[in-house]
């Protein structure tokens, strides 16, 4: 159900901004295997991809999600409360677009 994936992505950011990136790798995952479509959980793993290092697969996954985002009718509360915590995980350099890096 949809309150079960909100409850799943919001113990994902938990454990993602506390620095448990596998674990919330996992429950990101989780989640898109049940909705693959899932915007929220796709911009994170591009996120988390970012964070890591590969820019290459967050920029891919970080697209994928805003795309996901502009189908969508409309975003939920839950969807811009986790974009808004999203954006405190990676600084990017001065300048830099980690969307096209």
């Amino acid at each position: 159900s949809r309150a079960l994936v909100n409850q799943a992505l919001e113990h994902a950011v938990r454990l993602h901004q506390g620095g448990d990136l596998p674990g919330a790798e996992a429950i990101y995952r989780q989640v898109l295997q049940v909705d693959p479509a899932n915007a929220d959980a796709t911009h994170l793993l591009g996120m988390l991809a970012l964070a890591r290092g590969n820019s290459h697969q967050a920029a891919e996954l970080i697209g994928h999600g805003r795309q996901l985002l502009k189908n969508m009718a409309a975003s939920d509360e839950l969807g811009a409360l986790i974009h808004a915590l999203a954006g405190g995980f990676v600084r990017p350099a001065v300048g830099a677009d980690p969307v096209r890096a």
